[in-house]
């Protein structure tokens, strides 16, 4: 099954009464993830009922310090092409949202639109040793994760490399990792 199958057999499970009385939609940033996140958009748009209100969060950009570890590309790089099943995002969804919700069909120049940008820091050992505890058992032969990589085109090499580096990170006094995000709220 692909993810416009999935898409298709998960609204087919809703009644499409009961989503008419929905005032607010807030979907998880998830499915932004995948292909058709322009069709995804304008069905959530349809969900909605007059002056419902849909929001959204993405990242844009993800940045770890010290860059000398190399976990913007270990990582962050790599993450973006298993979720891009090996494909290269010229646009991540985040940074583009703007025109996706014009191109649903939401009224950007009517004022029913509104663009903000909010951030993640994460810092500190604890949350440092958590990230790498997380890291450590994705990127195992057992989960998903680390298939997703592989399929990615992803070695194995870089992988344990990429393990490695997050193991530094979580040493490393003052090191941080940090998110921004594209923030959108618009009414129907």
């Amino acid at each position: 099954m692909n993810d416009e199958e999935d898409w298709k057999r998960g609204y087919a499970l809703w009644d499409d009464k009961r989503l008419q009385d929905w005032y607010s939609y807030l979907p998880g940033t998830a499915h932004y993830h995948h292909g058709f996140r322009q069709v995804r958009l304008i069905e959530m748009r349809r969900l909605l009922k007059p002056g419902g209100i849909l929001a959204v969060r993405d990242g844009t950009h993800q940045h770890f310090y010290p860059p000398s570890l190399g976990l913007d590309h270990l990582w962050v790089r790599n993450q973006g092409r298993a979720l891009l099943k090996g494909a290269m995002c010229v646009d991540p969804t985040g940074t583009i949202l703007p025109a996706l919700f014009r191109r649903a069909g939401f009224d950007a120049d009517g004022g029913k639109v509104l663009i903000g940008c909010g951030t993640t820091v994460f810092s500190g050992p604890e949350i440092r040793k958590w990230l790498a505890i997380r890291a450590a058992s994705q990127l195992q032969p057992a989960d998903a994760v680390y298939h997703s990589w592989l399929d990615a085109g992803i070695t194995e090499g870089e992988i344990q490399q990429t393990l490695l580096a997050v193991n530094k990170w979580a040493d490393t006094e003052d090191a941080w990792y940090g998110v921004l995000q594209c923030e959108m709220l618009a009414w129907k």
